[in-house]
């Protein structure tokens, strides 16, 4: 009975050991209700800028939009995109300072992309850039925005382990 009772022991305890080394691991998922910390995102190198053909528009101007993103180092910098997507704008109209801008226009809305992931070569001090406008030349709805303080946010359209590059610029409609 004593040989039994140390033989259970020792297997306890290489299971025991087991569990812990399993657990400890890098790729090991917490147990419930024990939080984890999130993923790491890296940031590119990179300088997005986003400007528009005018600061002051008529109520059924079209806009121009260019997002321009620069590698502003010595080496080049490759961005992944994980779809056909590779950039996105919004167009928030401003409200007073106690009010969340609410989002008038996305430029992605209602558009596919293709499923493929792909990738760029920004050379060092070089820029690529991507443009739309406002109202979208092929959109049969009219966009006819109140009169305003608005701001155009662009992002990069990088993968879930990058961080987006962002920026802004603010615009009146009179």
């Amino acid at each position: 009975m004593a040989q039994l009772n140390t033989t259970v022991v020792s297997l306890l305890t290489i299971a025991s050991l087991c569990m812990v080394h399993a657990v400890s691991g890098q790729n090991a998922t917490p147990p419930a209700g024990v939080a984890s910390d999130p993923p790491k995102q890296m940031v590119l190198p990179v300088k997005l800028s986003l400007t528009t053909d005018k600061t002051v528009y008529k109520q059924l101007d079209t806009m121009r939009i260019t997002l321009t993103l620069t590698n502003p180092t010595k080496q080049a910098v490759s961005v992944t995109f994980p779809s056909g997507q590779k950039f996105d704008l919004l167009l928030r109209k401003v409200g007073k300072s106690n009010t969340a801008p609410v989002v008038v226009w996305q430029w992605s809305r209602g558009m596919m992309f293709t499923q493929m992931v792909t990738s760029t070569s920004i050379a060092p001090g070089k820029s690529i850039q991507f443009s739309a406008a406002f109202p979208p030349e092929n959109s049969s709805k009219p966009y006819l925005l109140e009169t305003g303080t608005y701001e155009f946010e662009g992002l990069v359209s990088t993968g879930r382990d990058t961080v987006k590059p962002r920026a802004t610029a603010r615009i009146t409609v009179k």
